[in-house]
C-alpha cells in the first residue's frame, strides 16, 4: 500500500512542480543506527538517494519539499518499535505538520 501511495504522489509531483516528492525511508536501517531521525533520514537521502547533503538538509527544514514514508515499523525490533515512535513524534514536534505516513504490518506491531 506504502508504494501505491508513493507512485499516485509522485504521479502529482509530476504533473505539479509545487508538490511534495515522495520518498520511501526504511525504518529498520534507523534502528541499526540509533540517531535522531532528522540525522537518519539526511544520511538516507545522502546514501540511498545519492542526493547532495546541502540538498537533503534544505529539502528536510521545508516541510513541503517532501512527503515522508516510512516503511517497516514491523521491521523495526521489537524492544525498539516504542523508541522508533518516540523519534518519528519527537521529528514532527521539531519540524510541525510535515506531510508523513508511517507504515508496518498491524499484526507485527500489535503482536
Amino acid at each position: 500500500m506504502l508504494l501505491q501511495l508513493a507512485d499516485k504522489l509522485l504521479q502529482r509531483a509530476e504533473v505539479d512542480p509545487k508538490q511534495p516528492i515522495p520518498v520511501v525511508f526504511h525504518l529498520e536501517s534507523w534502528a541499526e543506527q540509533n540517531q535522531p531521525l532528522a540525522s537518519w533520514l539526511k544520511g538516507e537521502l545522502t546514501a540511498n538517494y545519492k542526493v547532495p547533503r546541502d540538498t537533503a538538509s534544505l529539502w528536510l527544514e521545508d516541510s513541503n519539499a517532501l512527503v515522508l514514508l516510512l516503511d517497516g515499523l514491523d521491521e523495526v525490533a521489537e524492544g525498539r518499535r516504542a523508541e522508533c515512535a518516540e523519534a518519528i513524534n519527537a521529528y514532527r514536534q521539531e519540524h510541525g505538520l510535515v506531510a508523513m505516513a508511517v507504515c508496518g504490518r498491524t499484526q507485527e506491531v500489535e503482536g
